[in-house]
């Protein structure tokens, strides 16, 4: 088994609702061509001072974008508002 099948199958199996809820990721439609667009917040990440939160972050990502990542997306990073704490280091 792989180390990325690994997580997935802890990010499948965690509660990761406290990420959820920020609307940190998330899918937001489809082109006009059918590809998935994905959005990305930066002002709803959680501090990276939060291991926890910047762990269960990690297993959302890899939950969310994993029907994704086999063919072409459209991903969307929205960068306002972000506060130094947010910052991954």
């Amino acid at each position: 088994e792989s180390l990325y099948q690994q997580y997935l199958q802890r990010a499948r199996q965690s509660d990761l609702s406290s990420i959820a809820a920020r609307n940190v990721i998330y899918q937001s439609g489809a082109t006009s061509l059918g590809k998935p667009i994905v959005v990305m917040v930066g002002s709803h990440l959680p501090s990276a001072n939060d291991a926890e939160e910047m762990n269960r972050l990690f297993l959302y990502v890899i939950r969310t974008m994993d029907s994704i990542v086999e063919s072409n997306y459209i991903a969307i990073y929205l960068h306002a508002g972000l506060q130094d704490r947010q910052r991954p280091t």
